[in-house]
């Protein structure tokens, strides 16, 4: 799981130019960074892609 200390530590914000450090959620949920960006993770794995590279779910395409 994402919520090792020693690899949030490595972690950084894929978005920010300052590539500031990603903190978990109170709730688990997902990653943040200072600048507010969000990361969700699913089964313990953060989608570290900008909203503008991910693809609406196969659901969501009317598959």
């Amino acid at each position: 799981m994402i919520a090792s200390p020693e690899l949030l530590a490595l972690l950084r914000c894929p978005v920010c130019a300052s590539k500031s450090l990603l903190s978990l959620e109170a709730d688990g949920s997902g990653l943040y960074c200072k600048s507010g960006h969000h990361f969700p993770l699913t089964q313990g794995f953060a989608d570290l892609r900008p909203e503008d590279l991910k693809e609406p779910a196969p659901a969501a395409q009317g598959k």
